[in-house]
C-alpha cells in the first residue's frame, strides 16, 4: 500500500486533488474580505493556500470565487443564524 504524497489522496488519475483550506466559521464577512491581505498572508505561512468564509446570499463577491448553493445550512433551533456566524450550523461540524 503507497502512501498518499503531496495534495492527491488518491492513485487514481480522475481523483481531483485537494488542497487545505481555511474555514471561517464565525467573524464578519466584511472584516475578512477588508483584512484578506494580512490574513491570506498568515494562512500561506502556515502552507494553507484557500479560505472560505461566509457570504451573504447574492452578494456580489468582491474578492476570489463565489459558489452560491455550494453548501446547505442546517441549524437547530427556530431562527436561522445570521451571516458569518456558522457555529451552531452543520458545517462547523462537519466541514465543507
Amino acid at each position: 500500500m503507497t502512501r498518499p504524497t503531496g495534495a492527491w489522496h488518491s492513485t487514481d488519475s480522475r481523483a481531483a486533488p485537494r488542497f487545505p483550506a481555511a474555514r471561517f466559521i464565525y467573524g464578519a464577512p466584511e472584516l475578512l474580505l477588508a483584512n484578506r491581505g494580512a490574513v491570506m498572508r498568515r494562512l500561506a505561512l502556515r502552507g494553507i493556500p484557500l479560505a472560505l468564509i461566509d457570504v451573504p446570499p447574492g452578494a456580489p463577491p468582491a474578492a476570489g470565487r463565489h459558489m452560491p448553493d455550494r453548501e446547505v445550512r442546517y441549524a437547530f433551533g427556530g431562527t436561522p443564524p445570521g451571516i458569518g456566524d456558522l457555529l451552531e450550523t452543520e458545517i462547523a461540524v462537519f466541514g465543507p
